[in-house]
């Protein structure tokens, strides 16, 4: 794939982790503190916003470059780089804080 294809991946990445971000996080806190008699939210959905935002930014500022340095081919395989894995662990850890964010503030508003 080429740098200007990647780059409107990675775009369309962003497009999808706002989207994601607006439905499952905003929305039900948006209903939780205007008191909506029940708040639902799928955490597993929530746990890819960071992900996409994250891919999605980098993708956008680096292309091709990031796609190089994340994987590399071996013997016919793709693997991930050291800085491949660091950014996976990034993103795990970004999904897991999105999720515990929005389940505490659930909670401060009287969801459990």
């Amino acid at each position: 794939m080429n740098d200007q294809r990647l780059r409107v991946v990675g775009a369309g990445l962003v497009s999808l982790g706002v989207i994601l971000g607006y439905f499952f996080a905003y929305v039900p806190w948006e209903a939780a503190k205007n008191h909506a008699p029940e708040v639902s939210g799928t955490s597993q959905v929530l746990f890819l916003t960071p992900t996409a935002l994250i891919f999605g930014l980098l993708l956008i500022l680096f292309g091709q470059n990031f796609r190089q340095t994340i994987q590399k081919t071996h013997r016919g395989k793709q693997q991930l780089t050291l800085i491949g894995w660091i950014v996976i662990a990034l993103c795990i850890v970004a999904g897991i804080a999105a999720n515990e964010w929005l389940k505490s503030a659930l909670i401060t508003l009287g969801y459990s």
